[in-house]
């Protein structure tokens, strides 16, 4: 599967916002990837599906991630998503700033 990155700027304290992405698997087909989020305690991230189905026919498919901003910063926040399965993982690294 790519790994999409996802950078998210101007972000104010209590504020929220969603943005989608589109991966694509480039390996083994009928895999289950399951998101786990790895972020600051100052950000709330929601993935939206959780888990992401590839078959032989399905070879792209999209999520939502959406973040609010529990309080102001004045550094960049980094995380990422982790995307696994029982063989593999790949992470999807996210930056949030409110500048």
């Amino acid at each position: 599967m790519n790994y999409p990155s996802i950078a998210v700027s101007g972000l104010k304290a209590n504020e929220s916002r969603t943005v989608n992405r589109t991966v694509t698997n480039v390996g083994e087909k009928d895999l289950i990837y399951t998101a786990t989020v790895e972020a600051p305690a100052s950000v709330q991230v929601e993935v939206v599906p959780k888990k992401l189905q590839f078959t032989n026919n399905v070879t792209k498919l999209s999520f939502q991630v959406t973040f609010k901003l529990i309080a102001t910063s004045q550094e960049n926040l980094f995380g990422s998503i982790l995307w696994s399965t029982d063989r593999y993982k790949v992470r999807s690294p996210f930056v949030v700033s409110n500048a």
